[in-house]
């Protein structure tokens, strides 16, 4: 697991820069005002425990107990800032992401939270105080979610097709574009020039109504085998390549196969290919 979330840290390499999350000078569990506490991730569970120095920067990882609800966090200062670009973060947020695998190892139901969230003290309370209202005010919202993560962990998917493998295809078994294709061989210059600008036009229309179908078929046939699913946002690739659908799935860890097992089928189509990744913690649905 630990593996894959590495490869694909751009999924959670954060846009802004957050406050740094020092544990230094700071002992486990001390309450103080000026300082906060760094969350990893939100889990169900019934016991205190203590991961030991797997944070960041070495701190002391543990999880705090309040209102039938886990916080997996380490104490910080909170009072100063991160600088460097996405690059000099990555580290953080391996390390950060190696954490989430461990409560993923250790807990059967794990939302996980994004990199850079700290909770400070607020209106007189201490940084504990302050989550212990969180939780209160937010305690159905969180058990629903740990319930429909439970057992579960996040794939990616991402369907690729190549829109010049198709439209040929399409060009040999669409009636209107043989029909066209015949008489730009029989007609005058003139005439074979007007008629291969109409080809052209039949087969990106025929070939764009081709893709949506495919979307339409390969999306209803994940669904169906998944838990959850997310669209995410198309990233382009080439002229050759392009990405037909990229989906955050929900899986059933004994559910994975039969997913396996309808995009072998999609990448024996013809013009198609399937990059499938994870497991991940279930971010895309914390």
């Amino acid at each position: 697991m630990k593996a894959a979330m590495k490869s694909d840290l751009k999924k959670h390499v954060p846009a802004g820069l957050p406050r740094q999350a020092s544990s230094r000078g700071i002992k486990q569990g001390e309450v103080r005002l000026s300082g906060g506490i760094y969350l990893y991730c939100i889990a169900e569970g019934d016991r205190d425990i203590n991961f030991g120095r797997i944070g960041l920067n070495g701190s002391e990882v543990y999880a705090i107990r309040r209102n039938g609800l886990l916080a997996v966090v380490h104490d910080c200062k909170g009072d100063s800032c991160m600088t460097g670009d996405a690059g000099a973060l990555r580290p953080w947020v391996i390390t950060h992401n190696d954490v989430v695998d461990t409560a993923m190892e250790t807990f059967d139901a794990v939302l996980p939270l994004g990199f850079g969230k700290i909770i400070m003290g607020e209106g007189g309370l201490c940084p504990i105080e302050t989550l212990t209202r969180w939780f209160e005010k937010e305690y159905e919202v969180f058990r629903l979610k740990l319930v429909n993560v439970k057992g579960k962990e996040e794939y990616g998917v991402q369907v690729f097709w190549e829109p010049g493998v198709v439209t040929k295809r399409l060009a040999g078994e669409s009636p209107e574009a043989r029909s066209l294709s015949e008489e730009v061989k029989r007609a005058s210059p003139g005439r074979a020039f007007m008629c291969e600008e109409k080809l052209k036009k039949v087969l990106s229309r025929e070939t764009e109504v081709y893709a949506e179908g495919c979307f339409r078929d390969f999306y209803g046939r994940i669904k169906i085998a998944v838990d959850g699913i997310k669209i995410d946002k198309k990233r382009q690739t080439d002229d050759k390549k392009q990405v037909l659908m990229s989906l955050s799935c929900l899986v059933r860890k004994d559910g994975v196969d039969a997913l396996k097992g309808i995009l072998d089928g999609i990448k024996k189509r013809k013009g198609f290919s399937v990059r499938f990744t994870g497991p991940w913690a279930p971010y895309s649905f914390a």
